[in-house]
C-alpha cells in the first residue's frame, strides 16, 4: 500500500536535508516517477519517494511513513521554539 496524503510536494528538500542529518544515504533515483531514494545503514532495500498525480502531495511506502511522521515532527518542534 501507499500513503498518499503526508508529504507536501513543498517540504521534499526539507526532508532530504533532515535525512542526511538522522545518518541516511541518498541514493541516484530510477525512473521517471522516483523523486527520491534513501536507505539508512540498516536497511536492505531503498526507501523511495514517488511523485503522484495528487498536486500537494507526495506518495510514499507505507514503510517510509514512520520516518517521514518523525520528519514532521521534528519540524513541528522546530517551528515552534523559533517563536
Amino acid at each position: 500500500m501507499a500513503v498518499k496524503n503526508l508529504l507536501a510536494k513543498n517540504k521534499l528538500e526539507d526532508f532530504k536535508s533532515w535525512l542526511v542529518g538522522d545518518g541516511a544515504k541518498i541514493e541516484a533515483t530510477k525512473g521517471y516517477y522516483q523523486l527520491l531514494r534513501f536507505r539508512y545503514p540498516n536497511d536492505s532495500k531503498p526507501h523511495i519517494i514517488y511523485d503522484s498525480h495528487n498536486p500537494m502531495y507526495l506518495s510514499l511506502e507505507n514503510r517510509t511513513a514512520p520516518i517521514v511522521r518523525r520528519f514532521l515532527r521534528s519540524n513541528k518542534i522546530n517551528s515552534i521554539s523559533e517563536m
